[in-house]
């Protein structure tokens, strides 16, 4: 068999070695191949600390400034969020490094109010969230 993509060769190789694998018995039959295994370590868990003390100022017609404090200690990076009405309808805008602690909002339209959050999140899915802004009045 002349293979010459070598993601096949090696797809063909485990797919065999998966077919002829034996089989063991499962850990709690007597006469099993396979033991229990005992506990090594626990599992540590990460917590990711909300942001905090979110403020939204406008620094002109169409830019608003985000800042917030934050941990960052178990912290892998914000993402910043926008809603029409601060409870649902969230929508990603940007992201930050996890030592930021500010983001420019550009493009705003007059009249129009959103309302912010920052999202910190960690390893393995884990997120916490800051509190909620709205756009405060607009400078003339």
């Amino acid at each position: 068999m002349n293979h010459t993509n070598p993601f096949e060769l090696l797809e063909s190789r485990v797919l065999m070695s998966i077919a002829h694998a034996p089989i063991f018995d499962p850990p709690h039959q007597v006469g099993s191949l396979v033991a229990p295994l005992a506990p090594t370590a626990s599992l540590r868990v990460a917590t990711v600390t909300a942001p905090t003390a979110l403020k939204a100022q406008r620094i002109s017609t169409s830019e608003l400034l985000l800042t917030w404090q934050g941990d960052g200690s178990a912290t892998l990076g914000y993402t910043i969020q926008r809603s029409s009405n601060g409870t649902s309808g969230w929508n990603n805008i940007g992201t930050v490094a996890v030592t930021g602690r500010s983001f420019m909002v550009s493009n705003l339209t007059m009249f129009s109010r959103y309302f912010y959050r920052v999202v910190a999140a960690g390893s393995g899915g884990i997120v916490a969230f800051s509190n909620v802004v709205g756009t405060p009045p607009r400078k003339l």
